[in-house]
C-alpha cells in the first residue's frame, strides 16, 4: 500500500474539479490523480505535491488528511 493523500479526493471534488482537470492544472496525469486518491504509489515528490496543492488552492497537508480526520495526535509541541 502507498502513502494515501486521504484528504485530494475531497479537496478535488470540493473546488469542482474532475482529476483530468486536476491533472491538468497540475502538470501530471490522470493516472497519477487517480493512484494518489486510491493510495496505489508508494510516494510523492515535493514538486508534484506543491503542483496539486497549488491547484486545489490548499496546504500540503490539507491533501494528506480528509476534514473530518482526527490529526490532534500528529501534532507536536
Amino acid at each position: 500500500m502507498g502513502i494515501l493523500l486521504g484528504g485530494l479526493k475531497e479537496r478535488r471534488e470540493a473546488a469542482g474539479m474532475t482529476q483530468q482537470a486536476l491533472a491538468e492544472a497540475a502538470g501530471v496525469s490522470v493516472s497519477t490523480i487517480a493512484k494518489h486518491e486510491q493510495g496505489a504509489i508508494n510516494g510523492i515528490d515535493g514538486e508534484t505535491l506543491d503542483a496539486i496543492a497549488t491547484s486545489l488552492q490548499c496546504t500540503r497537508r490539507d491533501l494528506f488528511f480528509a476534514s473530518n480526520s482526527d490529526t490532534s495526535e500528529l501534532v507536536t509541541t
